[in-house]
């Protein structure tokens, strides 16, 4: 999710500042309406968006496969905890079933279209998040945070720590293709025993890191890191005709979302 695809799309092109304010704004539409509807209609952008920058579908499953036995027991649960009575429409308020004998643990409608909610809200910001990291260079990311003035060692330590993500999940894969192939058995019932079989896989990787830690500091020696107080862009960013009217369209868009909830719409 953290690595750049490089692409000629015109969300490529933009600025990393309007996508970040753009990303904002659409995180915030996300809290502003419980309709599921609502969430429904921001969740078919965002993956009109995954496709617009032309991402691969198998990568796009890999970032949702872990999440997708969370997001059902979200459901389950959120149907099962809120009350009849406490939603503002009558439809919502229905009983759809009991889960115990004596009418006892009610499932509500409200509850289950809450859930729905949830899960699709979930969904939405994995894609938005990676349409973000997807079309922004990480050389884009340190400006911005140069900009806002954030202190270098900070912003060192975010963008180092955002980079080496990837390089780490990629050891990871690795190293358990190297167990597998040594005949190690990670699916035991047993929760011990699957703790003591993931011990080959943490002891290669903890070494592996300090390895690559120690590789960074002397690089970092080397190219004098810290001689200098201000840092330097092989291509500095520029704001053109296009990103301002983008942060417009965004500001409208934002204006259009808090008329709808002050109306009232969006609630269930």
């Amino acid at each position: 999710m953290l690595e750049y695809f490089p692409g000629s799309t015109l969300i490529h092109r933009l600025d990393v500042r309007p996508k970040v304010v753009a990303f904002c704004i659409l995180t915030v539409f996300l809290f502003f309406f419980v309709d599921p509807l609502y969430n429904l209609l921001f969740a078919c952008f965002a993956t009109f968006l995954m496709r617009y920058i032309r991402i691969p579908v198998e990568r796009v499953l890999k970032l949702l496969k872990p999440i997708l036995p969370i997001m059902v027991i979200i459901v389950i649960m959120s149907g099962f905890t809120y009350p009849a009575g406490s939603f503002e429409n009558q439809w919502a308020n229905k009983v759809l079933f009991y889960g115990w004998f004596g009418q006892k643990l009610p499932f509500v409608m409200g509850g289950m279209m809450f859930g729905i909610t949830l899960m699709l809200r979930i969904y939405s910001m994995v894609l938005i998040t990676s349409v973000l990291t997807f079309t922004t260079p990480l050389d884009q990311f340190i400006q911005l945070m140069r900009k806002l003035k954030f202190p270098q060692p900070l912003t060192f330590v975010i963008v180092t720590s955002i980079r080496f993500i990837p390089t780490m999940q990629k050891k990871v894969d690795q190293v358990f293709a190297a167990q597998r192939a040594r005949g190690a058995k990670f699916s035991q019932n047993n929760i011990f025993a699957q703790i003591y079989n993931y011990l080959p896989v943490m002891v290669p990787l903890i070494v592996d890191s300090l390895r690559m830690s120690e590789q960074l500091a002397i690089s970092m020696l080397n190219r004098g890191y810290g001689a200098s107080a201000h840092w330097t862009a092989l291509k500095e960013m520029k704001m053109k005709r296009i990103d301002y009217w983008a942060m417009v369209a965004f500001g409208c868009c934002l204006a259009v979302l808090v008329y709808l909830r002050w109306n009232g719409y969006g609630s269930l």
